[in-house]
């Protein structure tokens, strides 16, 4: 927490997003909580990493009983929404062969269960095995995709909102941004009179 306390500070950016696997469900709640109420005018953003039912969650991750956690995570998290309007929570789930058969249930299971601010859902990419590739199926990711979207819109009005109105203001608020934004209209004008003087060039000499 003191590494993103400090990078606010010295920064101060309108986001900041951190992904956890949620093996310390007290602990991640503490460092948030505290996070937004020294920066209430930045947006903290857990990534809740979840890949599935709890078995096959558990399974890809390696760690018994982290589904729990993440759960437990998630409750806890939402709690601290209520009096934290700039702390959000992003679900990330990487679309593998590993779950990809249980991917339209969990999706159904985050939207009823969980509470959070967006989806996001993320084919295996990286350094990942060939395992983890393997005999996957596209069609099936591409044909979930509009359900998330359908999804996020009906959750994340609000947060794109306060994010784009934040960047109006912070523009609105700095000369040098309003300087750059300027700048290209004054130099439209002088283009432009320069090219009428071009026009006449006997008419300059006089």
């Amino acid at each position: 927490g003191d590494i993103v306390d400090c990078m606010a500070r010295v920064n101060d950016p309108l986001m900041i997003s951190i992904p956890s696997n949620c093996f310390a469900p007290e602990r991640i709640n503490e460092v948030f909580s505290q996070l937004c109420d020294n920066h209430p005018g930045i947006q903290f953003e857990l990534q809740i990493s979840m890949d599935g039912p709890k078995e096959i969650h558990d399974e890809i991750r390696k760690v018994p009983g982290l589904f729990e956690k993440a759960v437990a995570t998630n409750r806890m998290i939402a709690e601290s929404q209520k009096t934290r309007p700039n702390l959000k929570i992003k679900i990330t789930t990487t679309f593998s062969a590993f779950n990809q058969d249980t991917a339209d249930e969990f999706v159904g299971y985050i939207d009823n269960n969980l509470t959070f601010d967006r989806i996001v859902l993320a084919m295996a990419h990286g350094a990942c095995s060939e395992e983890t590739r393997a005999g996957l199926d596209r069609q099936k990711y591409q044909g979930l995709v509009p359900r998330i979207d359908v999804i996020n819109a009906a959750r994340g009005k609000e947060t794109e909102h306060t994010l784009l109105t934040k960047l109006n203001l912070r523009i609105n608020n700095s000369c040098n941004c309003r300087a750059v934004l300027e700048r290209p209209l004054a130099y439209k004008k002088f283009e432009k009179s320069k090219a009428k003087t071009s026009l006449c060039p006997r008419a300059r000499r006089r």
